[in-house]
């Protein structure tokens, strides 16, 4: 039997160019938000959306996006799995662990 890796649904991602005070902020997306050019990985952010729920609404219910009015942005997969709460579980333990000052 020949091992086909499936791609996972959800990411946990950082967004470096929204870094604030040392503090890299971080997301989960729909994997199929990203958008891999010129080496760099991107994700599609619906900024049209008014809220979190609304983001989350749009992820578990793998709702298409309006791509037109979605901004680009820069970011680095950090995890991915195909289990929403296995994202929401690494998403706060990296939180925690950004709160940790390094000396």
């Amino acid at each position: 039997m020949e091992n086909q890796e499936k791609v996972k649904e959800f990411a946990v991602v950082e967004f470096p160019e929204e870094e604030i005070n040392g503090i890299i902020p971080l997301g989960i997306i729909s994997t199929s938000w990203l958008i891999e050019e010129d080496c760099q990985t991107y994700c599609l952010w619906p900024s049209y959306l008014n809220s979190a729920a609304e983001r989350e609404k749009i992820i578990l219910d793998r709702l298409p996006l309006d791509k037109a009015k979605c901004d680009r942005c820069y970011v680095n997969v950090v995890y991915s799995t195909n289990h929403y709460q296995n994202a929401i579980n690494k998403l706060t333990l990296l939180e925690k662990a950004s709160y940790i000052p390094l000396m």
